[in-house]
């Protein structure tokens, strides 16, 4: 079940769209926002954690004006999103209609269980932390994750996959599931790492 804060931060992917600030919009606002308790500034040890590296170029440092949209988004959308219970982003049963694009966001504590895409969806040099879910998601066209960066453990397990899915040079770091996926079209795993945790 979504929680309360799902209509924010769908607000805040399509604000960020719309506006052709996608990426910048959604990780300053993370940078913004994230507690101290949850940042790190130094590199990742050898074992996954709960901690948030800012992006390689650093966190965007959002302007005034910038600051004063997202506040007015938050009023909109149920408040400024809560940093204690995952799933932190929840888009969990959520039905896409359009292309999705989520390319170098920051993702922290996500959920697409049980997420229907209808268009291609894009998350190329996406970041997950904590944890990430796309549990029994169905993917209606291509899925490209080229790229993207899992710093804890992910579940693919029964999602389905309809059109072309691209893994090619992801990072697993936390372990990923893939029970009961089905992959219908091509799929590429080149040059992923996966990473065995205890």
């Amino acid at each position: 079940m979504p929680n309360d804060y799902t209509a924010f931060w769908c607000a805040l992917l399509d604000y960020a769209r719309t506006q052709d600030r996608g990426a910048r919009l959604w990780n300053g606002y993370i940078g913004w926002k994230l507690p101290p308790g949850m940042r790190t500034e130094t590199p990742r040890s050898r074992w996954p954690h709960d901690f948030v590296p800012p992006p390689p170029d650093g966190w965007p440092e959002l302007t005034e004006s910038e600051r004063s949209e997202l506040d007015v988004l938050a009023r909109q959308h149920g408040g400024h999103p809560g940093w204690n219970s995952l799933p932190l982003m929840d888009f969990s049963g959520r039905r896409f209609a359009s292309h999705v694009i989520l390319s170098e966001l920051t993702l922290i504590g996500a959920s697409f269980s049980k997420v229907r895409f209808h268009d291609e969806v894009r998350l190329e040099r996406s970041r997950f932390f904590t944890w990430a879910s796309f549990e029994e998601a169905t993917f209606e066209a291509s899925a490209d994750f080229q790229e993207a960066y899992f710093e804890s453990r992910v579940s693919f397990d029964r999602v389905q996959f309809s059109g072309r899915a691209d893994f090619a040079s992801v990072e697993f770091n936390g372990g990923a599931a893939f029970d009961g996926a089905v992959f219908q079209r091509h799929v590429d795993f080149n040059d992923s790492k996966f990473v065995e945790t205890s």
